[in-house]
């Protein structure tokens, strides 16, 4: 894992700390990579391991599975680590109007195909869809689109265009993460 950073912090790290907004009580980090962990640990973030790459949607279940076995009445919301211009406002935002309206919602990337955030109740077992073409799977599984998820919430980097929307000195140094390679253990 590279230590490039962004705004002085490990570059991953900036997506798990802006978890850690007002509104948000633990923060649960799903991966099987050990440098990840270390740096999620030291954000004070919680680490579910991943027995081996499960791939998203089953790395999202795990991390529910955790997230309500240690508080079982508390709403559950579920982040992806690539949102470069994120705050903790932003999610702040987002769990205002989860509180304010109690019903699943979910968060649409820049495009409107994926999903970059979601957040349901603790009884209220919503399913998970994410993969190709999350955003519509979401609306079938019940979520509802957040009508105030602010742009910090919606700019994730799944191709190359996606580096252009950023601000030039953030677009900088997540080119240089995007190109080192795969660590191919």
């Amino acid at each position: 894992m590279p230590s490039e950073s962004l705004n002085g912090r490990p570059v991953l790290r900036h997506g798990w700390e802006s978890f850690l907004a007002e509104t948000v009580g633990d923060v649960l980090v799903v991966t099987n990579d050990a440098d990840i962990a270390l740096d999620a640990r030291q954000a004070s973030a919680e680490i579910v391991t991943e027995p081996r790459l499960l791939g998203m949607f089953r790395a999202a279940a795990l991390g529910r599975e955790h997230a309500l076995a240690a508080r079982p009445m508390s709403p559950v919301a579920f982040m992806v680590a690539d949102l470069p211009c994120l705050s903790p406002a932003d999610i702040d935002v987002v769990v205002g109007e989860f509180l304010n309206s109690g019903i699943p919602l979910y968060v649409p990337d820049h495009r409107g195909t994926g999903t970059t955030f979601l957040i349901h109740r603790a009884g209220r077992w919503t399913g998970i869809g994410f993969g190709r073409h999350s955003a519509l799977m979401h609306r079938r599984l019940g979520y509802s689109e957040s009508a105030t998820a602010p742009v910090g919430l919606r700019i994730d980097l799944d191709v190359q265009e996606d580096l252009r929307r950023l601000p030039p000195a953030q677009r900088s140094k997540w080119v240089r993460i995007a190109r080192w390679p795969r660590n191919t253990k």
